[in-house]
């Protein structure tokens, strides 16, 4: 089902059933691998490199490191690394230079857009935040009470208040006069009353109640007094010494967090970040071309993937390019475009002829006899 749909090109299908089968316990170590090599490449296709290189490094795990197919993978994976770095570089500046080529109402549009996704990411965000914190705070809650409860042990079915040690009991070693071990005294009437503290149930709970209401307390007096609560147990609360400047202090931080948290809610938090310099836009535009030109390379000759390669050369020359990227771009192309467009190949070729009568492309281009090259010798005229 997952290749069906891959063949189909619905990525969102085919991803949901290879899933599904990795999900499938099988001894086909093939087949797992597959799935994890199908899988990146659907992300590689869609430019999330990233994603791609770590389904990638799961197909290497499980696939036979012998077999022609893993060196090919293996290869694919190294060469990620400089897509990623150039990929990273030319999506980051395309988009800080189209953001600052807008007018002032659309960069503010554009921020709008952006502020309103990101306010439901974040509340998304402290939503799980808030669970993951409650469930802990269950989690302490149910531990202290195992706790307190971890000196109970029922032996013959009676309570015993065991220490946390198993080798010492709490219970005396000699009978309280006028009592037996089931926590019932003997009045001078001759009944049988229960007293509180001899029974270790009634005792353990009575802590776990005490320790909700009351928190960790210090036995002396006036006990009740909020101030007394245990300072370890509270961390958030204020200490009694703690002095007004301190306490100002905090405020005044607590005011500045807010601040920055709403500022960050506004189109102004964004846009006063974009560069103006003239220098500093072309520095960034000149590193965003260098990027395409590497890109086109790279898909080219490590990837084979000539349409990608073709699409990132492109456009990198319909973003205005230094010259010397313009005719090495160019020659690529033609070389891509004998591959996988004939008549556009055609086409750069007169073109190249026509603009460079003199470069070493055209007179290549003219004289087919001579000795090839390709995009690395290109590349060396950079």
């Amino acid at each position: 089902m997952g290749l069906f749909y891959d063949k189909q090109h619905n990525s969102k299908q085919a991803i949901k059933f290879y899933n599904r089968s990795l999900k499938k316990k099988t001894d086909d170590a093939y087949l797992i691998a597959s799935n994890y090599r199908n899988l990146a490449k659907i992300y590689f296709d869609n430019a999330k490199y990233q994603m791609a290189g770590q389904y990638y490094d799961s197909t290497l795990i499980h696939m036979n490191t012998k077999i022609r197919e893993y060196k090919a993978i293996k290869k694919k994976r190294d060469n990620l690394e400089d897509v990623i770095k150039y990929e990273a570089i030319a999506q980051q500046n395309d988009s800080i230079l189209n953001i600052v080529a807008l007018s002032d109402g659309d960069k503010k549009s554009f921020y709008e857009d952006y502020i309103v996704k990101l306010k439901k990411a974040d509340a998304e965000k402290a939503k799980l935040e808030k669970a993951a914190q409650e469930k802990a705070e269950r989690e302490n809650r149910n531990n202290d009470s195992d706790d307190d409860m971890a000196n109970v042990k029922s032996a013959d079915g009676k309570d015993r208040l065991m220490d946390t040690d198993p080798k010492k009991q709490l219970i005396p070693k000699k009978p309280i006069p006028n009592s037996d071990l089931s926590g019932k005294t003997t009045s001078a009437t001759g009944k049988n009353e229960t007293f509180y503290f001899y029974n270790p149930s009634t005792v353990a709970y009575g802590k776990v109640e005490f320790r909700k209401r009351w928190g960790t307390r210090t036995l002396k007096n006036n006990w009740r007094l909020s101030s007394l609560k245990n300072t370890d147990e509270v961390a958030t609360e204020r200490p009694i010494a703690e002095n007004s400047d301190s306490i100002q202090a905090k405020d005044a931080k607590a005011k500045a967090d807010k601040a920055i948290v709403e500022e960050k809610y506004t189109p102004e938090f964004y846009i006063k970040q974009l560069p103006t310099s003239q220098k500093v836009l072309d520095s960034l535009a000149k590193d965003r071309n260098f990027a395409y030109y590497q890109l086109g390379v790279i898909y080219k000759e490590k990837f084979k993937e000539y349409k990608l390669s073709a699409s990132k050369l492109e456009q990198l020359l319909n973003n205005n390019p230094e010259e010397r990227l313009i005719l090495p771009s160019m020659y690529n192309l033609y070389l891509i475009y004998q591959i996988i467009d004939k008549d556009k190949a055609i086409a750069m070729k007169n073109k190249i002829i026509a603009q460079y009568p003199q470069s070493r492309y055209a007179q290549l281009l003219q004289n087919p006899e001579h000795e090839r090259f390709g995009a690395n010798d290109s590349g060396s005229c950079l």
